[in-house]
Parts: C-alpha cells; sequence; structure tokens
C-alpha cells in the first residue's frame, strides 16, 4: 500500500486497471474482502503500524 496525494490530471484506466473508482472508508469496507478492506484501511490509520494475520481470505 502506498498513500498518495492527487497532485493533477484526472483519472484513467490504463493496461493494469479496468476502472477507477473513489470510495469512502465505509464502502471500503462494504465492497471489499475482508483481508484487503483491512489493509488499506489499516494504511489510512494514522496510529499504526498494524500487523494482522490472514489465511489469505478472513482475518485470524
Amino acid at each position: 500500500m502506498f498513500r498518495c496525494e492527487v497532485s493533477g490530471g484526472v483519472e484513467r484506466v490504463s493496461d493494469e486497471t479496468t476502472a477507477v473508482q473513489w470510495l469512502t472508508l465505509e464502502e471500503v469496507a462494504e465492497r471489499m474482502s475482508e483481508v484487503y478492506a483491512i489493509r488499506l484501511l489499516d494504511a489510512l490509520d494514522a496510529g499504526g503500524p498494524h500487523v494482522r494475520s490472514h489465511d489469505g481470505l478472513r482475518l485470524l
């Protein structure tokens, strides 16, 4: 995960992406699988770093 800041331009798809969307924290938790959502939410949390275990699908 990388924390980034928009510096200009417009979002667009590329050879590596099929869509671009801006999501709220709530939408991240609702729409992403648990292990991916928690990685993103942890990266945005200033109280980190966070260390978690998972089996590839769910937190352990």
